[in-house]
């Protein structure tokens, strides 16, 4: 906010105080500010503290950015709509809408858009734009949707991250939320970016300045003239704020490098919304709401295993003895990605046998896939965590106190701290309980594959 603290105190000293007869000082500028807006609670203080870049106007208090700048304009400080633009740029704010402008200066008017800039768009064009489900049918999600829904069109958090395990349907979710908002005309666009699709031939691994280009090209269909610029973001600015938007970004594995950009990507949407689906939980200077994606119910599995079966041909489980499907239950859980195999490995081998295979020496057909789902997360963790983890068979459904953890693990208190911190960012741990007692367990996948 110094860039923003200087230009107040150039503009500043560029007026003049007609009734005063000299320049604008900072208690007179406090004074006139309280009568433009209508708060008298400003002081010359206030004003040295803004242009020191100490203190800074919040971006909700609109009444005050557009009383500052009209104060300047009168007193010839900010001259044209261009510099009060770009006053407001520089204090990463958006631009004035078409009531502030005319407020400010009635011969100012809203810059028109481009004939490419248009912004509500058809939802047959939003949904053609959108990835190709993975998925035919959803099974018990119903609420968990809503719940989204629900967050996503609440005034704040401006951010809804989706949590959970790979292959546990964060983005099967995302995509169900974002069709419904679609049809329910919410959001001027939704756009959809997902790290696994976007363009990673400049590197080996996305970074987020290529989001910001992939962003742009979304929102003109055209390429940036090189590096993303203050121009390019202006422009982007400028036309997600006229009207609420939804970016969806898809499969964030890690926080670390992208909280400047998330940060950022607030900025520029205004009253817009962001939902995340993430392997991992938000580091806290991400003020956004947490929804963890939960496993199936026993019931919602069993309409899956039925479901998937149809679908491929196979064995439906309709007539299978109500025990089997539960044994089955209580060795994968409630897991997406594991229920959809099990119909396929019913067409080779015999329900027995699956169970068998899957309690002592999986089939390669399952040992494939959650290598590649587990293996990665396993080989990241320190060797306090692998302790901690290797102790979690130990523990019952209902998962184990702090106090039960640390009297089995062989860690120290501090090590269980930060060890079970670092766990359930990488989902392996699930958190339960209540407000006065907490309890952690781990989902049985993870059991099975990881440990």
């Amino acid at each position: 906010m110094k860039s923003f603290g200087k230009l107040l105190k150039k503009y500043r000293l560029r007026c003049r105080d007609i009734e005063r007869e000299r320049f604008l000082t900072q208690e007179r500028l406090a004074e006139l500010l309280s009568i433009e807006s209508g708060v008298e609670s400003y002081s010359g203080s206030t004003i040295s503290n803004w242009e020191r870049g100490l203190n800074q106007i919040r971006r909700d208090d609109r009444h005050v950015l557009v009383g500052l700048i009209t104060v300047l304009h009168k007193g010839g400080g900010i001259q044209t709509q261009a510099e009060a633009e770009q006053f407001l740029l520089t204090g990463n704010y958006r631009p004035l809408n078409s009531a502030e402008l005319k407020q400010v200066d009635s011969h100012w008017v809203l810059h028109s858009l481009r004939p490419d800039d248009s912004i509500q768009k058809p939802a047959a064009e939003q949904e053609s734009r959108l990835p190709t489900p993975s998925y035919n049918r959803l099974f018990g999600v119903e609420t968990l949707i809503q719940t989204v829904i629900k967050k996503l069109r609440a005034p704040n958090p401006q951010t809804v991250v989706l949590t959970g395990i790979s292959g546990n349907g964060k983005t099967a979710i995302a995509d169900a939320v974002t069709r419904e908002l679609i049809r329910q005309n919410i959001f001027a666009q939704v756009i959809w970016l997902s790290l696994d699709i976007l363009d990673r031939s400049e590197s080996t691994e996305f970074e987020p300045h290529q989001m910001v280009s992939r962003l742009y090209r979304f929102l003109f269909r055209e390429e940036s003239d090189g590096p993303i610029r203050v121009t390019h973001l202006n422009r982007m600015r400028f036309l997600l704020q006229q009207k609420p938007h939804l970016i969806v970004i898809d499969g964030l594995e890690d926080f670390a490098d992208w909280v400047s950009f998330l940060k950022q990507l607030e900025n520029l949407i205004g009253n817009g919304k962001c939902l995340l689906t993430s392997l991992r939980q938000p580091p806290a200077e991400i003020e956004c709401a947490i929804i963890p994606v939960p496993e199936l119910s026993f019931d919602a599995a069993l309409e899956l295993l039925n479901f998937q079966a149809e679908l491929i041909g196979g064995v439906t489980f309709q007539n299978i003895d109500e025990a089997d499907v539960r044994s089955l239950y209580e060795i994968i859980g409630g897991h997406p990605l594991a229920l959809r195999l099990v119909p396929r490995l019913a067409r080779m081998y015999s329900l027995p046998d699956i169970l068998s295979a899957w309690q002592t020496i999986q089939p390669d057909q399952i040992a494939d896939v959650y290598q590649s789902v587990y293996d990665g997360i396993w080989q990241t963790l320190a060797p306090s965590e692998k302790q901690l983890m290797q102790i979690m068979p130990l523990i019952a459904p209902s998962g184990a106190t702090l106090d039960y953890l640390l009297a089995i693990c062989g860690l120290a208190q501090s090590q269980l701290w930060s060890s079970l911190t670092a766990l359930m960012d990488c989902c392996l741990i699930e958190p339960n309980g209540n407000l006065y007692q907490r309890r952690y367990s781990t989902h049985r996948l993870t059991v099975h594959f990881v440990i």
